[in-house]
């Protein structure tokens, strides 16, 4: 007997991706689709977009095409797709309003249904090759729906649950897909690096502050590393990426060690909201950093890309009253690099950029702006540690 779909994904094969690859190269394009292209194109922009078709799409289509099975099975699939990464994480969403405890609520099985009333309309094919020259991306959505949320992440003699992106497109897919193929956090060297060197250094807990975790790298594996040893505070102002942070928080028991902010973070403190606020999309506030922060920092790290300069203008009042140790901070843009690079040689920081010890010298800054032309993003290391050894270029 064949495995079913389900055992497929449980497997960890990367079955359907070749299969979806083997499609591409087979697929009639000029088959007809036994519907409209504008009835395609919703699936076919998923791929590109990361927009997820609509329910309501899926399910016009269950009523408009049943006689076409490529047809129902991909509509299948991407109401499975909905229903997965909509799916409430603490309890059912269909007891919501009901008085039942969580923990007596039965799991939702709305995705995995949906995927075996796929299988079957599959199955009760005879004509098997025309699955592999189908406009319709049934394939996809298979390899789609085995990008799972939540990753089981490994870190040294520890691990931890970290929710990811569930699909495969732009940067956000890359790295979840990294993420769940290697079973290791995207968290920079340098840093792990560095909060390892400070606590051989300091037997005390570590102050660890980020601004733009994204979905929580490095902070999550600083929790799940050494727990009570250290103590973060993480600013990131996209909402999708707060969510997926929040998640693994909560997954891991890390809320008394990473305090998240969801807020833009800058120069100054606002009242005003990007975007506008409504009463479903809440007001993320601008903050400066020495708002949320008034204590000594052992590791300030930064990777925001864009206003890196100003996150630094905005925690001004930090950098005079404490001691901050070391500043990461990744930038692609020159004009906030030389900037970043000047406020920390004014304060006394030996700053390297790309391996380079800098200075402010028109030479130095010459270099930066060709540097970044010529690779793009760039990393700043900043410390007040003499004991640090820096090589010029």
């Amino acid at each position: 007997m064949s495995p079913g779909l389900l055992e497929v994904h449980s497997s960890g094969w990367p079955l359907f991706s070749i299969m979806a690859a083997v499609s591409e190269k087979l697929r009639d394009d000029g088959q007809e689709i036994c519907t409209t292209e504008a009835q395609l194109a919703p699936f076919i922009d998923s791929f590109d977009n990361a927009i997820m078709v609509p329910a309501e799409h899926c399910a016009a289509l269950l009523l408009e095409a049943p006689q076409c099975p490529d047809v129902v099975a991909s509509a299948l699939l991407a109401l499975a797709d909905v229903m997965r990464t909509t799916a409430w994480q603490q309890s059912n969403r269909y007891y919501q309003f009901t008085s039942e405890m969580p923990r007596s609520q039965p799991p939702e099985r709305d995705a995995e249904r949906l995927l075996q009333q796929a299988e079957a309309m599959v199955r009760s094919q005879s004509a098997r090759w025309s699955w592999l020259t189908t406009r319709w991306p049934v394939w996809r959505l298979l390899d789609r729906l085995g990008a799972a949320e939540a990753v089981n992440v490994s870190s040294g003699g520890s691990w931890f649950w970290m929710y990811v992106f569930p699909h495969r497109v732009r940067s956000d897919g890359i790295i979840s897909n990294r993420i769940r193929a290697t079973s290791k956090a995207y968290c920079l060297q340098l840093f792990q690096d560095e909060v390892r060197r400070l606590l051989e250094q300091m037997p005390r807990k570590l102050r660890l502050v980020e601004v733009g975790p994204h979905i929580g790298d490095c902070m999550l594996w600083a929790a799940a590393e050494f727990r009570e040893q250290i103590r973060a505070t993480a600013v990131e102002p996209v909402a999708q990426v707060v969510s997926l942070f929040r998640r693994s928080i909560a997954a891991n028991g890390f809320a008394p060690i990473i305090d998240l902010h969801h807020a833009f973070c800058g120069s100054e403190n606002s009242g005003g909201t990007e975007p506008p606020a409504t009463m479903l999309q809440p007001s993320i506030p601008w903050i400066r950093l020495d708002s949320v922060v008034d204590e000594d920092v052992d590791i300030l790290k930064i990777h925001t890309n864009g206003g890196e300069s100003q996150i630094l203008d905005g925690a001004e009042k930090l950098f005079a009253r404490h001691e901050v140790r070391v500043v990461i901070l990744h930038s692609a843009e020159a004009h906030q690099l030389w900037p970043s690079t000047r406020f920390l040689l004014h304060r006394n920081y030996d700053v390297t950029v790309d391996g380079r010890r800098m200075s402010e010298s028109g030479k130095d800054e010459s270099w930066l702006r060709t540097r970044v032309a010529e690779v793009g993003g760039l990393q700043l290391h900043a410390s007040k540690d003499s004991s640090i050894i820096y090589i010029d270029i």
